[in-house]
């Protein structure tokens, strides 16, 4: 079986080795410390990246400010929230009001690897399902296209 690929962008070290150590045989992970060098990765990766969980405060570039330049290379990207500061964030309504997150994750919690996995697989599942689409419509704009050249050449 394939496994998809998840991007995490966290600046905490021991909740990427964590995360790498309990999912690694479920998903291939690609970590990132920095915003910026998330960034990097999305662009060198893109192709294979299924989803992103994307930790809101990090050094340098906010999670907000890396979600935004992630959806300007690729909107479709399901990019999942994951925070330890969930008495500054509350229970997320206004980030999912403003940003559209396909998830919103509070860290440290009895369940929290359970959350993190069944919202990976929804937002792997949902891509999927995007990209099927868009082939779906490609395919039908490829044959129309053959279609009129053919009329023309006729």
């Amino acid at each position: 079986m394939n496994k998809s690929t998840v991007l995490y962008i966290d600046d905490d070290q021991s909740q990427l080795r964590s995360f790498t150590r309990v999912f690694s045989e479920k998903f291939n992970i690609l970590c990132s410390e920095t915003g910026e060098d998330g960034l990097k990765v999305f662009k060198e990766n893109e192709s294979k990246i299924s989803v992103v969980l994307l930790d809101i405060r990090l050094g340098g570039m906010s999670g907000f400010e890396v979600f935004e330049e992630i959806k300007k290379i690729n909107y479709k990207i399901p990019v999942i929230f994951i925070t330890g500061y969930q008495d500054h964030y509350a229970d997320g309504y206004e980030i999912y009001k403003k940003y559209r997150p396909h998830g919103y994750i509070i860290k440290n919690h009895e369940q929290e690897n359970r959350v993190i996995e069944d919202t990976l697989y929804s937002a792997i599942e949902s891509y999927k399902n995007i990209l099927k689409f868009d082939k779906k419509k490609l395919e039908e704009l490829y044959d129309k296209l053959n279609e009129s050249m053919k009329e023309l050449l006729l």
